[in-house]
């Protein structure tokens, strides 16, 4: 059994993550924070083994990675992920940029065998093609610069140490447990409960992809060897408009709700296209997303029917 040790467990990736672990068998250990809202992981609790703790606490961490001696890390925890958080540009860098060099150096004297940081493809910024790994990083904003630091950080430390640090780079993931103001669990929501839904021009085009595809790449790069300091990018290669995703969600749920298309404005800074390219992860991992739009927004639909009463109970969807 590998022992894992898991950063941002209790948001949206992680709790899909700290899942999988544990259905693995792997001895699944959590870094939490005193103020963490745990609705996504209460279930499994028991089978997971908190450590309570912040990224800024350096001593705390290297106490911690002392003791449980992890064989993986996957550090995941981060701030400024929705634009509703990235006023706070002060926690965006406490946690993505300063709590990511604390992890890494609180665990210079652990003999891992894996750690896998999770960025954004935020780091990206505006590109007129495919986005690659070794694009230039243009962010748009404060959180993809702050988590183009962490990134940076960690390659330079995985190159000057031969230490097996790699980076993901997800783009737009969607799935079980997705924050309930979010695009796709936000249409479904009010596709089963059948209220209209305001929306915006729906133009924008990204690369929407599964959390189960995301979880299953991440557990396959704890096997790779060979790829210190890379970065991969995590996404389907394929891009669909808001328009096409909300009224495909429409159409399976067998929905009559009206969309009001143009009632809401766009956001700053809001590219026309967002997708990756994926030749790299292919070719390493020999990986490809198992799941289409469709496929996915069909396990997600369904899981949310399962779980109706969990997002009805989360007043934000209002």
């Amino acid at each position: 059994m590998s022992r894992v040790l898991i950063t941002g467990a209790t948001g949206f990736l992680g709790s899909n993550l700290a899942r999988r672990c544990v259905h693995e068998g792997f001895e699944t250990h959590v870094l939490t924070r005193k103020a963490s809202n745990k609705w996504r992981i209460n279930d499994i609790l028991p089978d997971l083994i908190q450590h309570e703790a912040d990224l800024l606490e350096y001593d705390r961490l290297v106490k911690i990675l002392r003791e449980t001696k992890p064989e993986v890390i996957m550090h995941l925890a981060a701030y400024g992920t929705y634009p509703t958080t990235q006023k706070d540009v002060d926690k965006m860098i406490d946690t993505n940029f300063i709590g990511s060099t604390n992890l890494t150096r609180a665990a210079e004297s652990v003999n891992y065998s894996c750690f896998i940081n999770v960025g954004s493809s935020s780091e990206y910024g505006m590109k007129s093609s495919p986005m690659t790994e070794t694009d230039l990083l243009e962010p748009m904003n404060l959180y993809g610069a702050t988590k183009a630091a962490s990134t940076l950080f960690l390659q330079t430390v995985a190159r000057a140490t031969g230490k097996p640090i790699v980076t993901a780079r997800p783009f737009s993931i969607y799935g079980y447990y997705e924050e309930p103001i979010r695009l796709i669990p936000t249409a479904i929501w009010h596709c089963l409960r059948s209220r209209n839904l305001e929306l915006t021009s729906g133009t924008r085009s990204m690369d929407f992809i599964f959390v189960e595809d995301v979880v299953e790449a991440l557990m396959r790069l704890i096997d790779t060897s060979g790829i210190c300091g890379q970065i991969v990018n995590l996404g389907t290669g394929r891009s669909h408009t808001v328009r096409e995703v909300v009224e495909k969600i429409r159409s399976i749920t067998h929905s009559n709700i009206d969309l009001l298309w143009g009632k809401l404005p766009m956001r700053d800074f809001t590219p026309d296209v967002w997708v990756a390219n994926t030749a790299k992860i292919q070719e390493l991992l020999k990986w490809k997303p198992k799941h289409d739009l469709d496929s996915g927004l069909r396990k997600t639909i369904e899981w949310m029917k399962d779980n109706s009463g969990l997002y009805d109970s989360l007043k934000s969807l209002g």
